[in-house]
């Protein structure tokens, strides 16, 4: 069914930037009417193999981005690669115009295909998404776990954000443990095949990772193998459908062990050099707006107009951070306290600017002095971090890499203000540190930048 799926969206796909040739050039023609150029239908026919190559040329970008794999991801990196992908073809197709100049075939054209292409292969890729989150792109699981494991498994499953998943029921990996009433027990391991097929699962879970089955669960699972059933674990199930991992079913030896495992040297160092450009521009290019946030907050609370505050970098390292003021002077004299939604020690103006992520913005410094990233979990105080360290096993796996102005956890969620959201950020920001790459800093960069434009932030 996968392989039938996949035949039918490179189809689509297909027809797509098809549609994007014709109509492209029919527009040209039709708005601007240069003159000399032949009607429409003459300029298709006398271009028909630049037309054929050309859509080649996007089906091979698609194809280098990552969009035929054939499994599923998160929609912010579909969109992503779909957006890399255009650029790739505009500049693939300006290149080919270079080299045959001959050609009668504007470079407008490049730009008009890649818009309508754009349009039509976004809104395929996001029906394709819808459906697959929505009722008729409903996941039938079935859960192979032990009785103390099926309440957290259960409660994991019915969080929203991982799409639309049905709960058959839970098979007993031990069959000789009574369960209590309130779970939906469908069978025992030994009846798997059997189970499956009857209650029409798509999808076998497992509550252990793989390695951690007895003889007789892995008998049951070796079973399935014949008919293609997808078997994965809870873990691997949420990180990939939902963009977390629930850090209560992983230990810390594991997640270490994964992020070791990586091999991300030459990444870090693009990342470094992406972040140093990054910072540089912005520092120069939005010095019009700090001076104006810097007099306005001067005109309208007591107090300096830069805040410093120490902060937890990567390893444990303390650094000071750097904002614009956004709190009354003496928000603090208690001591360190959480920062919320609605915090009234928030003046006006700095209300504004949190909104806008302006006060975020002097430390574009500490990127340029390797304190910071651009993107990475982001960076909490020291009275804060031994408390949730003690609280959460895993908090000190966020600070395997730099921190970052924005981030994963930080685009879902916002601010903590408790031990339990904190958590819930966690969450957020281990699946980062795990699956931390290009394109998913990009899908963070582009959130931000939404969230900056529309002043949603908190």
């Amino acid at each position: 069914m996968r392989r039938y799926g996949l035949l039918a969206s490179v189809v689509i796909d297909v027809l797509c930037v098809v549609v994007a040739v014709v109509v492209s050039q029919v527009l040209y023609w039709a708005l601007l009417r240069p003159r000399g150029f032949p009607s429409p239908v003459e300029l298709l026919l006398e271009h028909a193999p630049l037309n054929v190559f050309v859509v080649f040329l996007y089906l091979l970008c698609f194809y280098v981005s990552g969009q035929y794999k054939g499994r599923r991801e998160l929609f912010e990196l579909t969109v992503v690669r779909l957006v890399l992908s255009l650029v790739l073809a505009i500049l693939a197709v300006s290149g080919m115009l270079l080299l045959f100049s001959g050609w009668r075939y504007a470079r407008i054209n490049a730009l008009l295909q890649a818009l309508i292409v754009l349009l039509l292969v976004g809104w395929h890729r996001w029906a394709s998404w819808a459906w697959l989150a929505g009722k008729s792109g409903t996941i039938r699981v079935a859960v192979l776990a032990d009785v103390d494991q099926a309440a957290g498994v259960r409660e994991l499953l019915s969080q929203r954000g991982i799409g639309s998943v049905d709960l058959i029921g839970f098979v007993r990996a031990d069959s000789r443990v009574d369960w209590p009433r309130g779970y939906n027990v469908v069978g025992d391991a030994q009846d798997l095949t059997d189970l499956v097929q009857s209650n029409h699962v798509d999808e076998v879970l497992l509550a252990s990772r793989p390695d951690e089955l007895e003889s007789a669960q892995a008998c049951a699972l070796a079973k399935l193998s014949h008919t293609g059933l997808a078997v994965s674990d809870v873990v691997s199930f949420i990180e990939s459908h939902g963009g977390r991992i629930p850090h209560r079913m992983i230990s810390s030896v594991w997640f270490r062990a994964q992020v070791s495992n990586r091999g991300k040297s030459i990444g870090r160092q693009l990342k470094r050099a992406f972040d140093i450009l990054v910072a540089a521009g912005g520092l120069v290019l939005s010095l019009p707006v700090v001076a104006v946030a810097a007099v306005l907050i001067k005109l309208t609370s007591k107090g300096p107009t830069l805040y410093f505050q120490k902060r937890v970098g990567r390893g444990g390292k303390i650094f000071t951070l750097a904002k614009l003021r956004t709190m009354l002077r003496d928000a603090e004299q208690e001591g360190p306290l959480w920062a919320a939604a609605d915090d009234r020690r928030v003046t006006r103006v700095g209300r504004f600017l949190r909104r806008a992520r302006i006060d975020e913005i002097p430390q574009f410094w500490n990127v340029l002095k390797g304190d910071m990233s651009i993107v990475g979990p982001r960076p909490e105080r020291p009275e804060f971090v031994r408390m949730l360290s003690k609280e959460l096993p895993l908090y000190q796996g966020r600070l395997m890499v730099r921190p970052g102005i924005t981030g994963w956890a930080q685009v879902h969620l916002g601010y903590a203000s408790s031990v339990e959201e904190s958590a819930d950020k966690l969450q957020y920001d281990l699946y980062y540190v795990k699956n931390s790459s290009f394109l998913l800093d990009l899908a963070i960069l582009g959130r931000t930048l939404w969230t900056v434009l529309t002043f949603s932030g908190s």
